[in-house]
């Protein structure tokens, strides 16, 4: 028998319960490690993990080379965001490993640190030292890597807005490989569909992620980070064009003609989650039509347009309650009537209703808390644009299935998925995991098989 850990200490981060005692499991498994740890910690950006760990005969171990190693075993929301290693873990008066003398962790960028540069880049490190908790940030760092995630992604947006004219969006953050880089998108007003999801290596094919039911692009980031310097990951989201489409087949094509600008012949490969499956399938057949390989298709618990719930479109006044009480935490009642004056004006102005939703912004979830006015508005109109076009009737088939993988949740039942077939007059080769439709594109089976599925392809 194995211990594991108690269940005290059990923790929750970003949504996961997580059992400390499995990391440190693992850690305690790797050659050389003689003790280890692992604490959730309490920063400004909220927990984190941190490992401590210690060698035999007070050797101090590579923790570089030991998170390499985690980063295979564990998923993404498991891997400490710091290892520390130390000659000796401090123990108490019975020998115990003492964790509340446990030294403060700071979390510090892996790459070689580069001074910002100019007044853009000056603050935005300003900020985000701020808003993470790390006390030094370079030109070349990547926001994720040094531990920001969406709700830090929000604060950020919250202190630029206090301290600069020049507008930051949430997707701008997101899409953006390093502190230059953003620095170079505030600069630029057009909203580009394509954008670099990991560091860009010229060697390395690229795999095409389609974005979600909000328009984001944010669930591919594990995998992105997975294949750092192996893959280039891409992110496909709405640009200046999106509100032109009226529906997802005419959505695909102008994705199409972007992935197109961007790699100009195949092998291409492609991933969608969510509502992005559909849409990527029908990149996919139109890739396939002009004449270009696709090599993989990789369809991530996919949205059903044969669901009989889908098939009908919602008015707006209809679409909008659903879509904010959905994030209402508290004063249900209140912000519920508020809802049904508002749609009683007969009016589709996004604006006066988010500055209404502002004043009750306690009372929603904290992604909603945040979430800048002008920002949330976007993904409202962008939201509503996408429920309207995914029910629009288009043929969907499979031209390669060859190329196709299906990835299906715990949430995606036997007789979803037979109607899903069906609808495609098509079965695929498909993979149930056992995680619900949040949890499965950041789980370590589809990340460890996407990344052998490409590797295998570049062999």
């Amino acid at each position: 028998m194995e211990y594991l850990g108690r269940t005290d200490h059990q923790v929750k981060i970003r949504g996961f319960r997580i059992e400390l005692g499995e990391i440190e499991s693992l850690l305690r498994k790797s050659a050389g490690v003689n003790e280890a740890v692992v604490i959730a910690d309490d920063t400004p950006s909220g927990k984190r993990l941190v490992g401590y760990v210690s060698g035999h005969d007070e050797h101090i171990l590579d923790v570089v080379a030991l998170k390499e190693q985690l980063v295979q075993q564990l998923p993404d929301y498991m891997v400490p965001s710091v290892l520390m290693a130390l000659a000796a873990l401090p123990t108490n008066s019975n020998g115990k490993i003492d964790r509340k003398a446990l030294p403060k962790a700071q979390l510090q960028s892996e790459i070689a640190y580069a001074a910002p540069e100019g007044e853009l880049e000056v603050l935005l490190a300003q900020i985000w030292q701020s808003v993470l908790g790390v006390e030094q940030v370079g030109r070349d760092d990547n926001f994720f890597e040094l531990g920001g995630d969406s709700i830090n992604g929000l604060k950020v947006i919250s202190q630029w807005q206090q301290r600069h004219h020049l507008p930051l969006n949430i997707r701008v953050l997101w899409q953006a490989s390093d502190l230059k880089s953003l620095a170079v998108a505030l600069l630029d007003d057009a909203i580009q569909s394509i954008h670099s999801l990991n560091s860009h290596n010229k060697a390395a094919p690229n795999l095409f992620c389609l974005h979600e039911g909000a328009g984001l692009t944010m669930a591919y980031r594990p995998l992105a980070q997975r294949l750092e310097g192996q893959v280039n990951c891409l992110g496909v989201a709405p640009d200046t064009a999106f509100y032109e489409t009226s529906d997802l087949e005419e959505l695909a094509n102008h994705y199409t003609t972007a992935i197109l600008s961007y790699q100009n012949s195949g092998p291409f490969n492609l991933a969608g989650w969510s509502l992005g499956a559909p849409i990527t399938l029908l990149v996919a057949n139109k890739l396939c039509e002009l004449g270009h390989t696709v090599a993989t298709v990789q369809l991530i618990d996919s949205w059903s347009p044969f669901e009989q719930q889908y098939s009908h479109v919602l008015t707006w006044r209809q679409w909008i309650i659903d879509w904010v009480m959905q994030s209402v935490v508290k004063c249900k009642d209140e912000i519920e009537l508020l809802l049904h004056d508002y749609v009683a004006t007969g009016s589709e102005d996004v604006a006066p209703l988010v500055n209404l939703l502002m004043q009750y912004k306690s009372c929603f979830s904290l992604e909603f808390i945040d979430l800048p006015a002008e920002e949330l508005v976007r993904l409202i109109e962008v939201s509503y644009h996408l429920h309207v076009i995914a029910r629009q009737p288009v043929e969907y088939k499979v031209v390669t299935p060859e190329t196709v993988h299906c990835w299906w949740s715990t949430e995606s039942s036997a007789d979803k998925v037979s109607r899903y077939y069906t609808g495609l007059k098509q079965s695929l080769p498909h993979t149930r995991l056992d995680y619900d439709h949040q949890e499965i594109v950041i789980s370590s089976e589809l990340l460890d098989s996407i990344e052998r599925t490409m590797l295998n392809n570049i062999e």
